[in-house]
């Protein structure tokens, strides 16, 4: 029985290409991405003071914080994926630690304001959620399907870097469309869905990453 096992499993294996290095793999990925995010914005439209916005400290220190998470995620996601890989817990932790300063650099900026103009509740803004969502997507599964074909046996974490790193290239597309500043807004209409997809992101590695059978 066990030699038959073997002779089929010899019999149905199908050639393997190896993965590319993370580096070259994520690479790749960036470029595509870069180029899928471009498109979806310039589809929607670009807002209409990008011009004098995109230069504050504000928008500049924000756009660096999204792209470093994306490009923190996506490295640990590629790390993460791949059987055997040991990453070290600055590769895992970083992208959460930098999606955080983010919002924490949003909760100063309300902070600074005068107590009499301060707002916690901004006007409901759910447009933005699907913006950050639709922007994420091909970049997402671009990422997803990298990821998967690694064979992760660690699906909750790759799901959660990998969703991470879409979310945050939505909400960075996003502060190219949404005209609107407040650092209220941003905190609960940018922050917040960036958050809800990366918590999300574990329940769907769970799912469809896992390779591996679970234990009966």
């Amino acid at each position: 029985m066990e030699h038959e096992l073997i002779d089929r499993l010899v019999r149905d294996a199908t050639p393997v290409r190896p993965l590319a290095r993370p580096a070259v793999r994520l690479v790749r990925w960036a470029l595509a991405a870069a180029l899928c995010l471009a498109a979806g914005v310039a589809w929607v439209h670009l807002r209409h003071d990008l011009a004098e916005t995109m230069w504050t400290a504000s928008f500049l220190g924000q756009a660096g914080l999204l792209i470093g998470t994306a490009l923190l995620a996506a490295t640990a996601a590629l790390v993460v994926s791949v059987p055997g890989a040991e990453p070290t817990p600055a590769t895992r932790w970083l992208p959460l630690v930098a999606i955080t300063a983010w919002a924490a650099w949003l909760f100063a900026a309300i902070v600074a304001q005068p107590e009499d103009s301060r707002v916690w509740w901004p006007a409901p803004a759910p447009q933005c959620g699907v913006d950050i969502t639709l922007l994420g997507i091909v970049p997402g599964v671009l990422l997803w399907s990298l990821v998967r074909r690694a064979a992760p046996l660690r699906p909750a974490w790759t799901g959660l870097l990998a969703t991470l790193t879409a979310a945050a290239l939505g909400a960075l597309g996003t502060q190219l469309i949404c005209s609107n500043n407040d650092a209220a807004h941003l905190l609960l209409w940018h922050f917040g869905p960036v958050t809800m997809l990366t918590v999300a992101g574990i329940a769907l590695g769970r799912r469809f990453l896992r390779w591996l059978p679970r234990p009966s």
